[in-house]
């Protein structure tokens, strides 16, 4: 889900949309605990070191404090609940080569003047 959109009233502003952020990270962590707590029922368990642990865990949080105060320092953002107006989901990507690619024909001298 979208949850963030550029400003309309400037440039460098952001529109964050607090529901469609929770729904987002909520789902995000529970993929990865379903995928986690399937792997250690599944595959036979192991101990990673405190130092590991700790040292991510560490890395985590600095990366998410740095994230949170460079979007909050911006007084221009703006922060709502939903968003009130709809998305249109355009087609994009790249094409291979192989690809069919849908042309028109186009040709200057088949165009017919009055």
């Amino acid at each position: 889900m979208p949850f963030v959109c550029p400003g309309w009233h400037t440039s460098l502003s952001l529109q964050i949309f607090i529901l469609e952020f929770i729904v987002d990270i909520l789902s995000y962590f529970a993929f990865w605990f379903f995928v986690i707590f399937a792997a250690t029922k599944i595959i036979k368990q192991f101990r990673v070191p405190k130092s590991v642990i700790t040292t991510l865990i560490t890395i985590s949080v600095f990366v998410t404090v740095v994230t949170a105060l460079v979007i909050t320092i911006n007084r221009d953002n703006i922060y709502t609940i939903t968003r009130e107006f709809n998305i249109e989901i355009i087609e994009t990507g790249y094409r291979f080569i192989w690809q069919e690619e849908v042309r028109t024909d186009y040709h200057p001298d088949s165009i017919k003047t009055q």
